[in-house]
Parts: structure tokens; sequence; C-alpha cells
């Protein structure tokens, strides 16, 4: 059987940008912000950029200084409070 171009599924590109309007949204946190509360924004910010699982969010979570035990504590404990897991390793905002 062949595949035809028309029943491939190319999901969208993120744009480059990502990476670094996530750091933008963290300078915008102000020097004052305690890490605890910027990880939070963070995790906020990368679950609407589309990298809504366990693993990425801790990738961009180390790509921007953050420990990834911290980030996956962070994101377990939010649960509920800032966000809900699908119970199939998605994430979404509340």
């Amino acid at each position: 059987m062949t595949t035809s171009a028309a029943d491939i599924v190319v999901p969208p590109p993120r744009p480059v940008s990502t990476f670094e309007g996530l750091r933008q949204l963290l300078g915008a946190c102000g020097p004052d912000t305690n890490r605890h509360d910027r990880l939070t924004v963070l995790i906020a910010a990368c679950i609407d950029a589309g990298f809504d699982t366990e693993s990425g969010i801790i990738v961009a979570a180390r790509a921007h200084g953050f420990k990834a035990g911290h980030a996956a504590i962070l994101l377990r404990e939010g649960i509920g409070i800032h966000w809900r897991s699908d119970g199939g390793g998605r994430y979404r905002n509340i």
C-alpha cells in the first residue's frame, strides 16, 4: 500500500522564538521575584506555548537555568491549582 502526501500529517512547527519569548517573560518578572514563582510562570507559559508534557517542560526549565527536580516537583504540586493533567502526560492551564 502506498501513502500519498494527503495522508501525511505534519504538526505545525514551533516558532524559533519560543525560548526567547520565555526568556523575556522571565526577565519581566523582575529581580525580586523568587525562583519558585519564576518557575511557576515558566511552566504556565510552556504549557501555553505547546510544551505541555513533563519532559518538554523540564527541558525548557533546564534551558532557563532551573533544576530538573525542582521543575518536576513544582509541576506535580501545581496540579489542580495552576494546571490540570489529562492522565496521559499532558498538562493544561486552569
